[in-house]
C-alpha cells in the first residue's frame, strides 16, 4: 500500500526492484531509491502515536476541519475502533493498522526507517553456538546454582548488548 501510494504521489511509472544475486538491493519509486532489507522488507522506525496524525471523517465531512490541513499530503481512509481487529501490536504500543502504514508512509518519504547490518545474522550464529558450546562444557563440571547462574548470563550476556548497541544508534 504504502509504495504504492508514494509511486502515484509521485507520478512514477513503476517501481522497480533492484536485485543483487538473490538478495533485494533497494526499491526504487521514480528517482526514489529505498533500500532495503535482503528480502525487501523495511524495519518500521515506530513512534508513538500522534493524534495530530488523525482527522475523523465526519469532521471532514461537515467542514469543521480547515481543508489547508489536508493539502499536498497523502490521505489514508480507515476505521478504527476497539472491536475492530485491524490492530497491530508494535514495540511500542498497540496501534490500529492504518497508524502502522501512515508510518511507514512517513519513514519512507523521510528516509528514517531502521536498518540491520548484513552481518547481524552471522554474529548472531557464533554468539548463539559459542554460548552453547560454553554452557555444554561448563554445567556438568559447576554446582547447580553456578550452572543456572552461567545459563542467565549466557542469555543476559546478548540482550544487554544489544540494548547498549540499540542505545548508541540513530536512525
Amino acid at each position: 500500500l504504502a509504495t504504492e501510494m508514494l509511486r502515484v504521489a509521485l507520478g512514477a511509472p513503476d517501481i522497480r526492484l533492484h536485485t543483487r544475486a538473490a538478495e533485494v538491493d533497494a526499491v526504487a519509486i521514480g528517482a526514489l531509491a529505498l533500500p532495503t532489507e535482503a528480502d525487501g522488507q523495511v524495519r518500521i522506525h515506530y513512534s508513538k502515536r500522534d493524534p495530530r496524525r488523525s482527522v475523523s471523517a465526519a469532521d471532514v465531512l461537515d467542514g469543521t476541519v480547515d481543508a489547508s490541513r489536508l493539502q499536498q499530503k497523502l490521505v489514508l481512509v480507515a476505521t478504527t475502533g476497539l472491536a475492530l481487529v485491524d490492530y497491530a501490536q508494535t514495540p511500542l504500543e498497540r496501534m490500529p493498522g492504518s497508524e502502522v502504514h501512515a508510518q511507514l508512509l512517513e519513514n519512507l518519504y523521510d528516509q528514517t526507517w531502521l536498518t540491520r547490518p548484513r552481518w547481524a545474522p552471522s554474529l548472531e550464529v557464533a554468539v548463539f553456538v559459542v554460548l552453547g558450546l560454553f554452557l555444554v562444557v561448563a554445567t556438568p563440571r559447576w554446582k547447580p546454582r553456578n550452572a543456572a547462574l552461567l545459563a542467565a548470563g549466557c542469555i543476559a550476556a546478548p540482550m544487554a548488548a544489544r540494548f547498549s548497541a540499540g542505545a548508541s544508534l540513530t536512525p
